[in-house]
């Protein structure tokens, strides 16, 4: 196993973590968890910046429910109940999850935080207009981040785009490569000779952007892992693509089509933070013909070969690497 369970949590929270330690292993894409092993391994978060991000993304919740509605059984049941169900599904506690009443018009989710402090952020379409498989992969997704622990680094990766003044002033003064894109290729693992600063920190970001599409391939799989449904997956990953919640099946055929042959220059693929929108799907769609699919989700073998761990992981890196 990549991790290993807290032994200062009690019995029962050691043995939850444990197994989601377990399973995070089964599904997980095996680049995302190796890479985060080893950046934990290598070079942990200092407490100093640990205990600032802490501070300042307690700050931004408090900002968020100051504009927005905290989930609570009582006023939004049917979106407590879905992310309860996602949240025991994938073996985490019920995640801190807002509604954003300032993003009206936009269909978005995210999660943001640290191992300690995480929460999720929806806007308000996303819990009136999706419907029940597709808001249960959505939220599967985002609690995916969660239980994979993406969201650490997520939230460092963001801040190494687009640092605010207090993170750039805790890192002046460091006497090693502190800044995540830095300290990520130095590593023997991912180290690149003969390059100069700007090289380093591009090799870098095109490192950590990798790493965060492979990132959202695991949590799509989460979220598959919760609505047991490819379909409504797939809808879900249009709907948000487009902004459009109410797509027709001749409509999502049109958006196959014209997905199948898009094309995105070089560089804007190698920085982009999630995968090609075609590529994704066909990524799921692999994972929801696999015999660790079948496994996790206790569903009966159709009548069809399935695909090994080993041909699930073969057939994946052929699709991202096209």
């Amino acid at each position: 196993m990549s991790n290993t369970p807290d032994h200062n949590y009690p019995p029962q929270k050691q043995a939850l973590i444990a197994t989601r330690y377990q399973q995070n292993e089964r599904f997980a894409h095996p680049i995302d968890e190796n890479f985060l092993h080893q950046v934990r391994r290598s070079h942990p978060i200092t407490p100093a910046l640990r205990q600032k991000l802490n501070e300042q993304l307690q700050q931004l919740y408090e900002t968020y429910i100051r504009h927005g509605s905290v989930v609570k059984a009582e006023q939004m049941p049917r979106l407590y109940n879905v992310l309860q169900y996602c949240a025991q599904r994938l073996f985490i506690s019920l995640p801190l999850t807002v509604v954003g009443q300032g993003m009206a018009t936009v269909l978005d989710a995210f999660t943001v935080g640290t191992d300690e402090i995480a929460y999720l952020v929806l806007s308000p379409r996303v819990s009136i207009e999706l419907p029940l498989a597709e808001l249960t992969f959505v939220i599967g997704h985002e609690c995916g981040h969660i239980a994979l622990e993406h969201v650490l680094y997520h939230t460092l990766l963001e801040m190494e785009i687009h640092p605010p003044s207090w993170y750039q002033n805790l890192l002046q003064g460091a006497s090693s490569h502190l800044m995540f894109g830095q300290l990520i290729v130095n590593r023997r693992a991912f180290k690149i000779a003969n390059q100069g600063t700007e090289g380093l920190q591009a090799s870098g970001r095109v490192l950590l952007a990798t790493w965060q599409k492979l990132s959202e391939i695991s949590a799509d799989r989460a979220g598959l892992l919760c609505c047991q449904d490819l379909h409504a997956a797939e809808r879900a990953l249009l709907m948000f693509a487009s902004g459009d919640t109410t797509l027709t099946q001749e409509e999502i055929n049109t958006y196959f089509s014209a997905l199948s042959t898009e094309r995105r220059p070089l560089l804007e693929r190698l920085y982009a933070q999630h995968p090609v929108m075609m590529k994704r799907i066909q990524c799921l769609r692999l994972f929801a013909s696999s015999i660790i699919y079948y496994e996790l989700t206790n569903q009966p073998y159709p009548a069809v070969q399935l695909l090994s761990s080993i041909e699930l992981r073969k057939r994946t890196a052929q699709v991202l690497l096209r």
